[in-house]
């Protein structure tokens, strides 16, 4: 996986999702000739909204925020158009930015000031609830942004500002429970 390094600017790269599933393929044991192609359409059916289930707290957990009337952003790394995904998952959200679209991914500080500024907040008014310590969390704190690790397999478990599912983000936020 010597192939897998992300850009220096995080520029965002479509041949990088391509490349990664390739070596899961061939080091799978699939046939090399063919693994390319296999690749290729791994990833656009990745892009599919119906191939992607949302954790069964994440639905009531937004409804819960949008009861405290917070505004709500979306902003990932990957292929799929995310306002298409959000609105085929029924996510009522006030912006999507996704690196795509946006050119750049997380933790590329740009990508969390577009989310901000769709949104018409500072830094100190927003928190960052994301999965990934290095994508999320580090990239929100670099801005001066408060972040919420949602560690569901308990693999940070001394990251301060962790939570281990969305259920208990409404506390983590000073606000009551779902």
């Amino acid at each position: 996986m010597e192939d897998l390094r992300s850009h220096p600017e995080f520029v965002h790269d479509e041949e990088l999702w391509v490349i990664f599933t390739e070596d899961i393929v061939r080091g799978m044991g699939g046939d090399a000739a063919g693994a390319r192609a296999c690749a290729a359409d791994m990833v656009r059916r990745w892009e599919i909204h119906e191939y992607f289930h949302l954790y069964d707290d994440t639905l009531p957990v937004l409804a819960s925020l949008r009861e405290h009337r917070l505004s709500i952003g979306l902003i990932s790394n990957g292929q799929r158009d995310l306002e298409e995904f959000a609105t085929h998952h029924q996510l009522h959200v006030d912006c999507a930015v996704g690196s795509k679209a946006h050119g750049r991914t997380k933790p590329h500080a740009s990508i969390f000031e577009r989310a901000l500024s769709a949104l018409d907040v500072t830094v100190t008014e927003a928190v960052m609830v994301g999965d990934s310590v290095k994508d999320d969390i580090e990239g929100a704190r670099a801005l001066g942004m408060r972040a919420i690790l949602v560690d569901r397999d308990d693999l940070a478990p001394g990251e301060p500002d962790r939570i281990t599912d969305l259920f208990q983000l409404p506390v983590a936020l000073g606000l009551a429970a779902v």
